[in-house]
């Protein structure tokens, strides 16, 4: 819950430059295989992607793996890759990763 809050103090405080795509990685609550969780900002909500660690090393997004998905051999691979191609989040939207949110 901590990190939900502190996105939204961080959301509100840089209400005038956020933009759709706008993410950042966090160390996941879950831990275990779901190291850490993508949030990204969109249409005014917060979106929580876990990303889970393979057997084989490589990190891949969503709670479950699922058939021909794709896998990345580090996190900024996974991000650049997502920058030029569309995540899927919940309720069929999409977005792009645009800017990474600093940290505070």
């Amino acid at each position: 819950m901590y990190y939900r809050y502190k996105l939204c103090y961080i959301f509100k405080d840089m209400f005038y430059i956020i933009q759709n795509g706008m993410y950042f990685i966090r160390k996941s609550t879950q831990g275990g295989v779901k190291p850490y969780t993508l949030q990204i900002y969109f249409e005014n909500k917060t979106y929580n992607l876990p990303i889970r660690k393979k057997d084989n090393g490589t990190f891949a997004l969503g709670k479950d793996e699922k058939p021909n998905e794709r896998a990345f051999d580090n996190l900024l691979i996974l991000v650049n890759a997502f920058k030029k191609n569309p995540i899927l989040l919940a309720g069929g939207k999409q977005t792009i990763l645009v800017k990474s949110l600093p940290k505070s």
